[in-house]
Order: C-alpha cells, then sequence, then structure tokens
C-alpha cells in the first residue's frame, strides 16, 4: 500500500532513531510487511544517517544491501540507496560486483545487467545512480551509449558526477568531447 506509516509508527521509528537503535529500524525495513511501514523507517533511517553512520555495523550494512536487492519496492529499495550512497558510496560498488557474480540475485525477476535499464528509467535518482554504476562495470557499447545519454540527460548532480567519472573510467574517446 502506498501512502506513509501512522503517526504513532513515526513516532516510535524517531524514538528508536533517537535512542540509536538502528538496528530495530532496519529490523522493520526487512521484515514489515506493509509497503508504507518500510519506506518509513527507510526514511527516518535516512534523516538518521549521521547519528547511524558511524556506528554502523557490517551486518547492519548488509542487511541494508539484502534490503536493496531484495524489496518489492522500487520506493523503499532507492531510500535505502540512500542511506548506503551517504554511509559510504563505495558499498553501491560492491552491490553491483554482487550483482556481477550472482545476476539472477537482481530485483523483480530481472536479471543483471538488464536491470540497470530499468533503474535509468527511474524517477529515483538513487536508483539511477545504480545504474551508472553498473554501466561503468558492464563497459560494454550500448552501455557506453547509456552513459552518454545519462551525461546529456540527467539533472541530479550526484548521479551526473558518478555518470562523467563512469564515461573516463569506460575508455571510450567520444566522452573526451
Amino acid at each position: 500500500m502506498a501512502g506513509s506509516p501512522s503517526d504513532d509508527m513515526f513516532d516510535y521509528l524517531y524514538t528508536l532513531a533517537e535512542r540509536g537503535e538502528y538496528e530495530e529500524i532496519i529490523d522493520h525495513i526487512q521484515t514489515h510487511d506493509e509497503e508504507r511501514h518500510r519506506y518509513g523507517a527507510a526514511g527516518v533511517l535516512a534523516e538518521s544517517v549521521t547519528g547511524f553512520a558511524p556506528q554502523a555495523t557490517p551486518e547492519a550494512r548488509q542487511t541494508l544491501v539484502e534490503s536493496v536487492l531484495n524489496d518489492p519496492s522500487e520506493r523503499v529499495r532507492a531510500t535505502v540507496v540512500k542511506v548506503l550512497l551517504d554511509m559510504d558510496e563505495s558499498i553501491i560498488d560492491n552491490i553491483i560486483a554482487r550483482l556481477e557474480a550472482n545476476p539472477q540475485s537482481a530485483p523483480n525477476e530481472t536479471p543483471y545487467p538488464l536491470i540497470l535499464t530499468e533503474w535509468q528509467a527511474s524517477p529515483h535518482p538513487e536508483l539511477r545512480f545504480l545504474a551508472i554504476v553498473g554501466y561503468e562495470s558492464v563497459a560494454s557499447q550500448s552501455t557506453i551509449v547509456k552513459l552518454r545519454t545519462a551525461i546529456i540527460n540527467e539533472q541530479h548532480m550526484r548521479v551526473l558526477r558518478r555518470a562523467i567519472e563512469a564515461g573516463g573510467s569506460v575508455g571510450d574517446e567520444t566522452f573526451v568531447t
């Protein structure tokens, strides 16, 4: 169900964040049946990332990566990617490396690298960022074209910056011009 959690649920999630009980928020993201509650928990974690990041355990990071790969909701996935980007951008490279190692683990039963096209078309810049990282890794002729398109059309500065960096990494001379 789309929408936001109830005010009581938000109060509960914010109280957990104020207490530094981030593991419980992450558990909520991973296990709650309702999308709106997972989305709310991911949003509270995104707002609390400065407090959460320094104490994030490897297990907590791994659980968030699992949420990116397994949550059926694009908006929950995008919000969790935002948390990971704000914590440590290199985690996104690890997600792509994991997808390369196990292409069938991509969300929505769309194998890697085909999922990159879905992510590039997303209204969520965080998922477009994931697509750019994947294109950089694949570096095929079709992904090089998609990188060029992203550089021309992207409005979100973080995604654009990564697209420009990816263009330089793939070694195609047309990116110089």
